[in-house]
């Protein structure tokens, strides 16, 4: 049993499949001839086999086993036998900036089958339809920021260009050729890239708060400074309001909080206690 999900991008994906659920058709597939998985930086090539009941298995040189309803070779094959071609999407876990740790997988699998089928949904086999759809969102995110080796920022993927993408997966669930068997539509897709980076980036650096000297992190709770540039923590200006140069007295902060990686508001109201 693994912990709680807690990382940022599981997060997301979770939130988002709660959101979605009404909306996605997860379909019985009885006959899978091919499958793709996500595979994660750190072990970009995984090996599958079927036992004697006829389950599939999938290694990914760690602990973690992903059973599968499917039926594939006896003899063990890679799944993903191109490395450079898994590096397009995943990339270097050292480099890449969608944090996706070891077990990310693993812990999303146990996750979807826990929880779904849902009252709106139909899986034949959740563990076969987690790693696609895992996929198919770490695609979406990974191409709103800059990935590892030669991906630079001008190769980004737009989401007309990632639906192409999954559209030409060579596998039974392309949601161009298949459209009943779609796990992601492209109303989904776009929604997720749109939301990528505000999710997965930790913006820190210069934007620390002037009080207590932290950096922000996302979900923050921060209040714009009317005589100051900059917001602060709400809470360090409850504790350490900000004092009048003139009169001596403490301003009264007007304007209502907002999230750190949303947008502030646009003016502030100076109001001097009497």
């Amino acid at each position: 049993m693994t912990s709680a999900i807690h990382n940022p991008f599981l997060e997301s994906l979770k939130k988002a499949l709660h959101r979605e659920a009404s909306q996605v058709g997860f379909l019985a597939i009885e006959d899978v001839d091919r499958v793709f998985a996500l595979i994660p930086a750190a072990s970009p090539v995984a090996w599958y086999w079927e036992d004697d009941t006829g389950c599939f298995h999938m290694t990914m040189d760690r602990p973690d086993v992903v059973q599968m309803a499917a039926v594939v070779n006896r003899e063990p094959k890679p799944l993903y036998p191109a490395p450079l071609e898994a590096s397009r999407f995943f990339g270097n876990a050292q480099n890449m900036t969608v944090n996706v740790p070891p077990g990310a997988l693993a812990e999303f699998t146990e996750y979807f089958a826990r929880n779904y089928p849902g009252p709106d949904t139909v899986i034949y086999n959740p563990y076969w339809h987690a790693p696609k759809i895992f996929r198919a969102a770490i695609n979406a995110f990974a191409s709103q920021e800059q990935g590892a080796d030669d991906w630079s920022a001008e190769e980004k993927l737009t989401a007309e260009e990632a639906w192409q993408t999954l559209c030409e997966t060579p596998d039974i669930t392309s949601p161009e050729e298949y459209p009943d068997h779609a796990l992601i539509t492209f109303e989904q897709l776009r929604s997720y890239m749109e939301r990528a980076a505000p999710v997965c980036v930790e913006k820190t650096g210069s934007e620390t708060c002037p009080i207590c000297l932290t950096a922000f992190k996302l979900g923050d709770v921060l209040r714009p400074r009317p005589n100051a540039p900059g917001p602060v923590h709400a809470a360090c200006l409850e504790s350490k309001p900000d004092i009048d140069r003139e009169t001596g007295k403490i301003i009264v902060e007007t304007l209502p909080t907002f999230l750190y990686g949303e947008p502030a508001p646009a003016t502030a109201i100076r109001v001097v206690t009497s």
